[in-house]
């Protein structure tokens, strides 16, 4: 359970995060040559709900920024509380800001999480690109990584690529899934690593459920590796 009474914020933000009812579990992230955990990302686990019916409820309400702060603040609460080592990576909205106040008291409360942090973008279909410039702007200033998220699911990718000037790409498991059995998907799959690696972005290949899926991934040249088979989000 996260606690946000005992963060120094100004009483209207500590109220709003007090009425979001979540926890956080935390699936861990593996390096692919040596293959430890080199960190972990951060899961929403509403109480009542799943994540996508907290995400629809806010978005009808305009409350996604404060969805956003509860996740930023509660998930990097959580990891410290459990005595977590390395990145953390937490889910995050494109459109969705913190202001000065609001970056100042995070940075405040955990003042080396940028050292580690990455951001992983979501929804990032339908882009309202002032917001992100401005966001991204954030993000860097307080050397944040950036990662994007789910690649392989929506429409536009490359040009979120760009837009987002990522560090990270993180394969969805929809081009993993059964990848063992395809030739086809295997040589997509090698083909967009080789991409992104001439581009010096990383990639992380997610989803990863069975030994078969993880015996080809680990044959090829991605840089992390995440997935039930390898780890369950505790």
């Amino acid at each position: 359970m996260v606690l946000f009474s005992d963060l120094p914020l100004n009483e209207r933000m500590a109220e709003k995060l007090k009425n979001v009812k979540v926890d956080f579990a935390f699936q861990p992230i593996f390096d692919k040559k040596s293959m430890k955990i080199v960190g972990h990302e951060a899961l929403m686990r509403p109480r009542g709900s799943t994540p996508l019916e907290l995400i629809k409820e806010y978005r009808l309400e305009g409350g996604l920024h404060t969805l956003e702060l509860a996740t930023f603040f509660g998930a990097s609460k959580a990891y410290y509380e459990r005595g977590l080592k390395g990145r953390i990576s937490i889910n995050s909205f494109p459109s969705e800001c913190f202001g000065q106040d609001e970056s100042e008291v995070f940075f405040q409360c955990f003042p080396d999480i940028s050292k580690h942090m990455f951001v992983e973008i979501l929804e990032y279909t339908d882009l309202d690109f002032d917001k992100w410039i401005l966001k991204r702007e954030q993000i860097r200033s307080n050397d944040i990584k950036i990662a994007l998220d789910d690649y392989g699911t929506g429409k536009n990718y490359m040009i979120a690529v760009d837009v987002f000037e990522v560090d990270e790409i993180k394969i969805d498991r929809s081009l993993i899934r059964g990848i063992y059995q395809s030739p086809k998907m295997q040589e997509q799959f090698e083909e967009l690593v080789n991409k992104f690696h001439d581009r010096g972005i990383r990639v992380l290949a997610e989803g990863i459920e069975c030994k078969e899926e993880f015996d080809f991934i680990l044959s090829t040249d991605v840089d992390y590796l995440q997935g039930y088979y390898l780890g369950r989000p505790e």
